[in-house]
């Protein structure tokens, strides 16, 4: 299984570009190709947006015990 995890960093404030994160982790996804399209579906939103940043974006697998 796959799970997709990022760090989404977003201005709130402007003036002194106070930034919030949003820390999250998606899935299970059964195979890698499935977290790799979310995960680029999630870059076109985040680069379109003025005020955030991607910090962080990744597919890992986590085998299951």
């Amino acid at each position: 299984m796959f799970y997709y995890i990022s760090v989404i960093a977003f201005v709130i404030l402007s003036p002194i570009n106070l930034s919030v994160e949003e820390k999250s982790v998606v899935g299970p996804f059964p195979e890698q190709h499935q977290c790799e399209i979310f995960k680029a579906h999630v870059t076109d939103m985040i680069t379109s947006a003025y005020n955030a940043e991607l910090k962080m974006s990744k597919c890992v697998e986590r085998t299951e015990s």
